[in-house]
């Protein structure tokens, strides 16, 4: 069975001044990159572990088929973030300790999906292991994969003290896969790592895109896609520009009717996520699903922002949120008759 991942998703950002798996890659978000890398790797179960100041993530993840933990609050490290992960995969999944999981920080752009197939071929080919971890050079990396027969034992580890420092206990379970590619060391931290990602030319993620649209590589390569640094980067889209001529609508995703409580939690996340800043709720301009509102139907009702990339929208909600806003929102999504 394919081993579970868990991407810690609960950090602050802060020395790349906003949230960082919003950012916009190509056509998609780094949390989305990374998600389509598992994908495409033959995970089947990967869980999103979010705190309230990115909740605004949460439908970027179950959109690309993650299932999501939503945290109360924040987390003091990710050691915490990590442990509550392991919690709901327990509750939820109930894995043996036999079973694997892998640990992936979500930062990691330019993952290639064969580091996570030969790490498992690793540890199938070397009984006396249960941890496995990709190595450039002298540097470890990431995903690490793990024998689920850890965990009890991370829980009971010392306070104070990261995984890594866990890992580094127990190298008599440990194999390292040399990895030529220095993409299992390269995270993404700071506004200079992210222009480098995106210096035209550089074309590092044309193999994780999901379903490439025709010439997206060759838009890539030739260094058409617009990018600033603390504004969006996309493709010229037409449907964005005229989106009641695409065929496309506004999507919602889930089906029953929203509550006060959710459409105000959410708009908060996104007043205060510096990406957005708007008081309101994502949605996305896809082909529809049975939570779909054409765009003219929702712009007669309420405001509508295009934000962070391609095909991702902001619906403006008045503050506070009532429940005759919460009615006119889930009867033009047609939630309520």
């Amino acid at each position: 069975m394919p081993p579970i991942a868990l991407l810690p998703a609960a950090g602050h950002s802060r020395r790349m001044g906003r949230p960082k798996l919003a950012l916009q890659v190509g056509e998609r978000t780094l949390l989305e990159h990374v998600l389509g890398t598992l994908r495409r790797a033959g995970i089947e179960r990967t869980l999103v572990v979010l705190a309230p100041h990115v909740a605004f993530l949460e439908s970027l993840a179950r959109e690309a088929g993650a299932a999501v933990l939503l945290l109360p609050e924040a987390t003091p490290d990710m050691r915490a973030t990590i442990e509550q992960g392991l919690d709901w995969i327990q509750t939820n999944w109930t894995p043996q300790s036999a079973d694997r999981w892998l640990l992936l920080p979500p930062d990691h752009p330019t993952l290639d999906p064969n580091v996570i197939t030969n790490l498992g071929q690793t540890l199938d080919a070397n009984p006396h292991a249960t941890i496995a971890v990709p190595v450039h050079g002298d540097k470890r990396g990431h995903p690490a994969l793990i024998a689920w027969s850890h965990v009890e034992a991370m829980r009971l580890f010392p306070a104070g003290q990261g995984l890594n420092a866990y890992l580094r206990r127990h190298v008599d379970q440990t194999i390292e896969l040399s990895w030529p590619s220095a993409d299992v060391v390269t995270d993404l931290d700071t506004p200079a790592e992210y222009a480098l990602l995106l210096a035209p030319g550089a074309g590092k993620l044309v193999y994780n895109v999901d379903e490439p649209r025709a010439g997206f590589a060759e838009k890539w390569e030739a260094g058409i896609l617009a990018h600033n640094l603390f504004g969006k980067l996309g493709v010229a889209d037409e449907a964005v520009a005229a989106p009641a001529k695409s065929g496309k609508k506004l999507v919602r995703y889930g089906i029953v009717p929203e509550t006060v409580e959710k459409l105000a939690a959410d708009a908060v996340a996104a007043l205060t996520n510096p990406t957005i800043r708007i008081h309101g709720v994502s949605v996305f301009f896809r082909n529809p699903v049975p939570s779909s509102a054409d765009f003219a139907a929702v712009a007669a009702k309420f405001t509508i922002h295009k934000t962070l990339g391609r095909g991702h929208y902001t619906i403006e909600l008045p503050n506070p949120v009532t429940q005759q806003v919460a009615d006119a929102f889930n009867r033009v999504f047609g939630r309520i008759p």
